[in-house]
């Protein structure tokens, strides 16, 4: 299974590469993104052909360059066995992506297992006796605001069904991120937050460009767009506001 994005501990990579040189750092994070888009934390052992995979990824990458860099990378982050070269970090995370989509998959079809499980029974046979069945209600607990968890990953497939490029899906992660940080800002639900973002209708204006001034107001009409559908930030019922950032209000 191809995955789209990849898990990176920013602070173990910076000190398992202190002493790496910044072309090295470079070739050394192209080789893990490899490992993972190839599915099981591997690369080949295959030097013509690794070779010309990292040429096309990296410009100016010469022989001499990978001669002088790769196969020390290799040796001292990866492990050889039957002919890849396996990064074992890489590999466990792989492995624990693969855990927690089977045990999603298998909570899905236990909840559709037992919505269904009366739909090929005889009505008599799949209406239970009101004389047997015991109702019980329990109160549910709201939902808190919070901050942005640190581990935080928006549903990619949003973006995509919008026609995002993976690049543009991430600058506006990216965006999404540091504004609600440089903002404090707290929501129940992030995932909602970040769909009301993607699906917002002035995407289209910052996808065209704006000023300092019209994009302050833009993000303040995103802000409110996200409050209102969610019920704001603790609030229970806000009020709907005008959501029309400056410079765009009609003649």
């Amino acid at each position: 299974m191809k995955r789209p994005w990849m898990p990176f501990y920013v602070t173990d990579f910076q000190l398992d590469t202190l002493d790496l040189k910044v072309d090295e750092v470079g070739v050394y994070f192209t080789l893990i993104c490899l490992a993972w888009r190839r599915g099981d934390g591997g690369v080949t052992s295959d030097q013509d052909v690794l070779k010309r995979t990292l040429q096309r990824l990296i410009a100016d990458f010469h022989g001499h360059t990978f001669n002088r860099i790769v196969p020390k990378l290799l040796d001292r982050y990866f492990v050889l066995y039957d002919g890849i070269w396996y990064q074992k970090r890489v590999v466990n995370e792989l492995q624990k992506a693969d855990k927690l989509s089977a045990k999603q998959s298998q909570t899905a079809n236990k909840r559709w297992h037992s919505s269904n499980k009366n739909k090929d029974l005889d009505y008599a046979t799949a209406m239970p006796s009101t004389t047997t069945v015991t109702v019980t209600t329990q109160k549910k607990e709201p939902k808190k605001v919070l901050s942005m968890p640190i581990d935080f990953v928006p549903d990619f497939e949003v973006a995509r069904k919008q026609g995002w490029s993976p690049e543009r899906e991430q600058a506006e992660f990216h965006r999404f991120r540091d504004h609600a940080l440089a903002n404090g800002k707290r929501y129940k639900d992030w995932q909602a937050a970040w769909r009301n973002w993607v699906t917002s209708p002035y995407q289209q204006t910052l996808k065209h460009g704006a000023g300092n001034g019209t994009g302050n107001a833009l993000m303040d009409a995103f802000d409110r767009i996200i409050a209102h559908t969610e019920g704001g930030e603790g609030e229970a019922n806000p009020p709907m506001r005008d959501i029309t950032p400056a410079g765009d209000q009609g003649g």
